[in-house]
């Protein structure tokens, strides 16, 4: 049987990666483009500062993209072109250009997917403090009505922030911009402030909403799996699901103050200087009820007992199939984590960010057969189908990337997406696997094997 009536079959990108364009358009320096441009932070020296250009040649890419018979796109707004500063005086030429898109996608057929935030945060406002600044959350807050005042008449589903997980890591290892290395005193400010400012722009997407609106936040999705079924090895994988054991890139940290209010014990135990942060109603303020689970699950680790109470993690076994970074191909993470989440935190769930990254190449014929994507997608899928067989709401699904894409610290080797990009000279060139997608989409999932 194919997916529920009304299952939404998408793709996925975000500004930074794709639009280029950095200094044209009234658009403000993001913290992205100052890490790109340090010695040895990108590979090869590499930035968005072109990516695939999509700035300009969005009408294109828009027609492109209906070409996969997709019925939503996922994409985030570049908050520096509508908000230069990052608050303040808004820019009409972002604006403009996001009004483009949106109806250009309407035109098309394709329902936008709007993400707020994925990981291009003002210069200017990082130059005040940034998320270690409390004030950051009225800053997005600010961001997210002008967001809503303009684009949600159009605009029904949005997204605050994409993997909070990565991007306050990003202020831990130094990968991510800013690139910075925080202490933990530091690291509990930035993660409680980006909760809050989600929870605020909440608030402030419904207060200025055009029409009853649909909100979630995409957080990663990182379920453990039991080496074995003995009891022991569920129960240890279990534990390691709920622990603390990722540090600030632990599930733990924020889903439960984002869908129960709640911060979990394992949080304080292992920073107790945490709850330093926490003021009056702060809790209210992050847990405001959202629509959907909206969750990026790509790959997955597996735990086996070790002592009473205790696990430890397992090598990549081998054989299992990785990709060009590195990750393990597990499909079985959309299944258990799909009813795993909903199990726990009682929400439809939403695949905003599943995908497979090769070294694709086109052929003589100018083709490009990225037969390992296909099988990858395919394999996925029926994992998401059997849970949703088994009772799980499971209500979209959408492919990272639509695109080949900057893909931040690892610059341009690595390709995600169904529509190839010779970055030298611009051209797309649709995928086997875009081509695959697209007929699965028309036929409604009927033709995906286990």
């Amino acid at each position: 049987m194919p997916f529920k009536k009304g299952f939404v079959w998408g793709a996925a990108s975000s500004a930074y990666q794709i639009e280029g364009a950095v200094n044209e358009g009234g658009r403000g320096k993001t913290v992205w483009d100052t890490h790109c441009e340090k010695l040895g932070a990108i590979k090869n020296g590499e930035s968005g500062a072109v990516a695939c250009d999509h700035y300009r040649r969005m009408e294109s890419d828009l027609d492109l993209f209906a070409s996969l018979d997709i019925n939503a796109y996922r994409f985030s707004l570049a908050w520096t072109r509508l908000l230069p500063e990052g608050t303040g005086k808004v820019n009409n030429e972002g604006l403009d250009f996001y009004d483009r898109m949106i109806d250009g996608l309407l035109e098309r057929g394709i329902d936008p997917y709007v993400t707020l935030f994925h990981w291009d945060y003002p210069q200017a406002l990082f130059e005040r403090g940034g998320w270690l600044n409390r004030d950051s959350a009225d800053w997005f807050a600010d961001y997210a009505a002008v967001v809503a005042k303009r684009y949600s008449d159009r605009v029904k589903n949005f997204l605050t922030l994409n993997e909070p997980q990565c991007f306050v890591q990003g202020h831990a290892n130094g990968e991510h911009a800013p690139g910075q290395r925080y202490a933990d005193a530091e690291l509990c400010k930035v993660a409680h402030h980006c909760m809050l400012a989600h929870g605020k722009a909440v608030a402030a997407l419904r207060a200025n909403a055009g029409q009853r609106l649909s909100l979630g936040i995409a957080l990663c999705g990182n379920p453990k799996f039991p080496d074995t079924d003995s009891p022991p090895d569920q129960e240890a994988a279990l534990a390691c699901t709920e622990s603390m054991i990722a540090g600030f890139g632990s599930d733990v940290l924020y889903m439960e103050p984002i869908y129960r209010g709640q911060i979990p014990p394992v949080l304080l135990d292992k920073y107790p200087m945490y709850s330093q942060n926490i003021q009056k109603d702060d809790l209210k303020i992050i847990s405001a009820p959202l629509d959907v689970f909206a969750v990026n699950m790509y790959t997955a680790y597996y735990i086996k007992a070790s002592g009473i109470g205790k696990f430890e993690w397992l090598p990549r076994r081998s054989g299992v199939p990785v990709n060009s970074l590195g990750w393990a191909t597990v499909p079985e993470v959309v299944y258990a984590g799909a009813k795993y989440y909903q199990e726990k935190y009682k929400l439809p769930i939403l695949v905003t960010e599943n995908g497979y990254c090769g070294l694709d190449c086109p052929d003589s014929n100018g083709e490009i057969h990225d037969n390992d994507r296909i099988n990858f997608i395919s394999r996925y899928l029926a994992q998401l189908k059997k849970a949703a067989d088994e009772g799980v709401d499971v209500t979209g699904y959408f492919y990272w990337s639509i695109m080949d894409n900057f893909e931040w610290s690892h610059g341009y080797d690595p390709r995600f997406g169904l529509i190839h990009v010779d970055y030298a000279s611009q051209k797309r060139t649709v995928k086997q696997s875009g081509k695959w997608y697209a007929q699965m989409i028309r036929s409604h999932a009927k033709n995906f094997t286990e």
